[in-house]
């Protein structure tokens, strides 16, 4: 189910090779399993006659029409044509190979398109699609991908940012900067030592980093002047 769900608000289900394989192995149905399943769709629907009103309607009579179809093969009476044109050999060629159906297998088929290509078709339309009337539905619904990446979130680039830039999301004015590569004494100390070594390459010299962050964190506390403890 959660395939299928997946599939349902990504693409139109109805153009799909399972869709078209469903309806191949329900033309094989036989008389009692095609009504048995009719019953059962008519008795969820009957749950909120509100939902799809006409389509209850429109099974009730398919079923009744199926239960009184007959299984006899319904016999062709070829209709006489006179040969004159190569069209007219074809098709006489064609009605002489074409299987007679029961009325059953007739009415079988009527019922399949019915609900494919009129029930199926329309409603199975992804919300995604520019033909469906949902409004605003990415607030409530989430494809395959989005919902990976909200489960499963990409936590590098916001911690990224936070180190970087933490003005973007404390907004403190201590801790705005003036460029990107600007390091403020009074940005938190993480972030100091982090920008530090995003200025160093592939190796980093442990004391000249220490330093470094030294001089910015306190840069008059060698020479023995009081540092503002703000700072």
């Amino acid at each position: 189910m959660r395939e299928l769900y997946a599939d349902a608000m990504t693409k139109d289900i109805s153009k799909t090779e399972d869709f078209k394989e469903c309806r191949q192995l329900l033309e094989f149905q036989a008389k009692d399993q095609l009504i048995m399943k009719i019953e059962k769709v008519i008795a969820l629907l009957n749950e909120d006659s509100t939902l799809l009103g006409n389509v209850q309607r429109n099974l009730k009579d398919f079923k009744i029409k199926l239960e009184n179809a007959g299984l006899d093969q319904i016999k062709k009476t070829p209709v006489k044509i006179e040969i004159r044109k190569r069209s007219q050999l074809k098709q006489k060629v064609m009605e002489m190979g074409t299987i007679s159906q029961s009325e059953f297998e007739q009415m079988r088929i009527s019922l399949l398109n019915y609900l494919m290509y009129e029930v199926l078709s329309k409603g199975l339309q992804p919300p995604s699609n520019n033909d469906t009337k949902w409004c605003f539905w990415e607030i409530i619904i989430l494809t395959e991908t989005e919902a990976r990446h909200r489960v499963v979130p990409r936590i590098r680039a916001p911690i990224h940012v936070a180190l970087n830039n933490p003005h973007h999301y404390l907004q403190c004015v201590c801790c705005k900067m003036n460029s990107e590569d600007q390091i403020l004494p009074t940005m938190p100390d993480i972030c100091i030592a982090y920008k530090l070594h995003l200025e160093s390459g592939c190796l980093i010299n442990m004391y000249d980093w220490l330093q470094s962050f030294n001089l910015i964190v306190n840069p008059k506390g060698a020479q023995g002047v009081e540092v503002d403890q703000k700072i």
